[in-house]
This record gives C-alpha cells, structure tokens and sequence, in this order.
C-alpha cells in the first residue's frame, strides 16, 4: 500500500470544513425548497429548481456525515491504519471500528 501519514492540523481542518459547508448547504436548502413550497404557481414553474434543492439537501447530508466519519476516524486513530476494500465493506460492523478505544 502507500503511505498513510495522516497531517491532524490539516484533516482536522478538513472535517470543520466539509460539516460547516454541509450545514451551510442544508440550510440554503430548506430556505429554497420553503420559498418554492409557498405558492402553486412556483411549485409548477419551478419544478426542476425544486428538484435540484431536494437533490442539494441530501448532498449536504452527506457532507454532515463524510466529515463527521472523517473526524471520528482521526479521533480514533484508524483513519492512518491500512486496509483494502473488501476488508473495509466486511469489518464494517466490527467491534474495533464502531467502539472508542
């Protein structure tokens, strides 16, 4: 595998960034989608701009989580440990990785 030297300044950084921006999304979101819901004229002129903020709400989820999981990993310290993707999908569940150390 490579090297898995991890900067903690930097990811740290990274992980407030991705959750800041997440939240930023999410609430831009549900701004959008409350002014689209308001009027029926809106809700059928705009249905693709409807579409598009539902869409964006859950890309802000999942900057919320990738962030979140990021910074757990740094936290715990498995973040730097290698591992392929087979072994990541099949220890998912295990204790090692869901429990603090």
């Amino acid at each position: 595998m490579g090297d898995l030297s991890v900067s903690t300044g930097s990811t740290a950084f990274m992980c407030i960034l991705y959750v800041a921006l997440g939240i930023i999304s999410v609430l831009c979101s549900i701004l959008n989608l409350t002014i689209w819901f308001s009027s029926r004229e809106l809700r059928r002129k705009c249905l693709y701009l409807l579409a598009l903020d539902a869409c964006e709400f859950i890309n802000g989820i999942s900057y919320i989580l990738v962030g979140t999981g990021r910074g757990l990993g740094l936290i715990y310290g498995y973040l730097t440990e290698p591992i392929t993707v087979r072994q990541c999908y099949f220890d998912l569940v295990d204790v090692q990785y869901t429990t603090p150390p």
